[in-house]
C-alpha cells in the first residue's frame, strides 16, 4: 500500500518542487524589475504560495492553480488559469 501511494505522490511532489524552484529562481533573476512591478509566480497549491510570498514579500503576486479543498490529482485547469499561467514569469 505504501508503494502505491509513493507511485502516485512522487510525480505530484516532483512537479511541486520544480514549480517552486522555478518561482524562487525567477525571483533571484529579477534584478531588472522596477520597484513598482510585481513578479507574477504561478504555483500549484496553497502551501507553495505561502512559501513564495514569504520569500518574495511584496514584490510577488502568486497565482494558485488548484483552489483550496480541490484534489490536485483530478483537478483540471480552467482557460482563465491558463491565461494567468502564460502571463506568469
Amino acid at each position: 500500500m505504501k508503494t502505491a501511494f509513493l507511485k502516485r505522490a512522487l510525480p505530484v511532489l516532483a512537479i511541486t518542487l520544480i514549480l517552486t524552484s522555478l518561482g524562487v529562481f525567477s525571483l533571484s533573476c529579477a534584478d531588472d524589475q522596477t520597484e513598482t512591478t510585481k513578479l507574477t509566480v504561478a504555483v500549484t497549491m496553497l502551501p507553495q504560495a505561502s512559501f513564495v510570498e514569504a520569500v518574495g514579500g511584496d514584490k510577488v503576486e502568486t497565482v494558485v492553480m488548484v483552489p483550496p479543498g480541490a484534489d490536485p490529482h483530478t483537478y483540471e485547469v480552467t482557460p482563465g488559469q491558463m491565461t494567468q499561467l502564460a502571463d506568469a514569469q
